[in-house]
């Protein structure tokens, strides 16, 4: 049970962010590419390909996303299923791709940063809805501003109220800096409580 003065620090526990795979390439040697610098071209080339894959909207087991993007396992079991979204930017310096996951309880989506060659720099929960618990519930919701900024919406929802539930509504800005990991900036928090909805029973 979250009670009302958790619900923020649950809030930031859940959009926790976390930094993807981003090999680095080392540098040729006389114009002529080394054996490590084929093997980074490849795996240049199979993380292009997931962006197609993201696009396409193909689904995905939680071994071939953690390949491309350090996701946490805490939250993502090996059974959960992956489905590509939406790609924005894809001739961009920040490709952002979104996808789609859900456990039966909660349906998330997270929002990958990539750089040019296609590895990912950086991860983010962006959008949620389902129930927390028995008293919680969340909605949230992105918007995407620019190629380098977005929006999310929270809607956090504790139902542990006699007669009102108590709602915290919070939408958070970010930017992605040039090495492409995502920065936190302002944000607007508003409270405020709504009477519970009561069913009205007639007898025929």
């Amino acid at each position: 049970m979250f009670m009302p003065k958790h619900r923020v620090i649950s809030g930031i526990i859940l959009l926790t962010l976390s930094t993807c795979v981003n090999p680095d390439k080392q540098a040729s040697k006389e114009g002529q590419a080394s054996p490590d610098q084929d093997a980074a071209g490849s795996q240049a080339t199979d993380a292009k390909s997931f962006l197609d894959s993201i696009q396409a909207k193909k689904s995905f087991t939680f071994r071939e996303i953690n390949e491309h993007a350090d996701i946490d396992s805490i939250y993502y079991k090996n059974h959960v299923r992956f489905f590509g979204d939406t790609v924005w930017y894809r001739k961009g310096q920040h490709p952002l791709a979104v996808i789609r996951c859900g456990n039966g309880t909660i349906n998330k989506k997270l929002l990958l940063v990539f750089n040019r060659r296609g590895d990912c720099t950086a991860s983010l929960v962006v959008g949620m809805n389902g129930n927390v618990d028995a008293y919680d519930s969340v909605i949230l919701n992105y918007k995407i501003l620019g190629a380098n900024s977005f929006s999310t919406t929270e809607i956090w929802t504790y139902r542990g109220g006699s007669k009102e539930d108590k709602i915290t509504v919070t939408k958070q800005f970010y930017s992605i800096n040039k090495k492409g990991r995502i920065m936190a900036q302002d944000n607007i928090i508003r409270s405020f409580t709504k009477p519970k909805a009561i069913a009205v029973m007639h007898r025929q």
